[in-house]
């Protein structure tokens, strides 16, 4: 009777998580992604719940929320929302905080705010940091993402 409980538990369990990831593609391919946001963290808790924070089904949940708040905040700083842009780059701040290798993009997107605030010293720090990060990490999933075309641009004239 307990084995059958726990079976029905955990179907229970990743019927509610596949509810959360569905409704989440729905308000992505909508194009709210503010609120697909709200979706994938809490799919991101519910992985960490289930999973623990080590599993590789939260650190890939936990990387696909960092990666779409350093996107929005992105998209929000070329609209000059600072505030809105700062919450979501705070965000992914703490939650690629266990995670080094997540921490570079939004090192660099707290640079651009700084950059854009014209608190240009406070900039270089963060900027300082993501270079650390991605020329130190030794994670293999950071040293894969590094691309041929971003080595050749560093060193096209326009940036020497």
């Amino acid at each position: 009777m307990l084995f059958r409980s726990v079976i029905m538990s955990t179907q229970v369990e990743d019927l509610v998580l596949l509810r959360v990831d569905e409704e989440c593609a729905k308000l992505q391919a909508e194009g709210q992604y503010l609120e697909a946001l709200d979706y994938m963290e809490r799919s991101l808790v519910l992985r960490r719940c289930l999973y623990g924070n080590d599993s590789s089904e939260a650190i890939n949940a936990c990387k696909l929320v960092v990666d779409t708040c350093n996107g929005l905040a992105t998209a929000y700083l070329t609209q000059d929302n600072f505030q809105m842009a700062m919450e979501l780059i705070k965000k992914a701040e703490a939650l690629s905080e266990p995670y080094e290798f997540l921490g570079a993009v939004t090192y660099n997107n707290l640079a651009c705010y700084y950059r854009r605030q014209n608190k240009l010293r406070t900039a270089l720090k963060y900027l300082e940091k993501a270079l650390q990060l991605n020329t130190t990490a030794s994670d293999a999933v950071n040293r894969a993402s590094r691309s041929k075309s971003t080595r050749l641009n560093s060193s096209h004239p326009r940036y020497l």
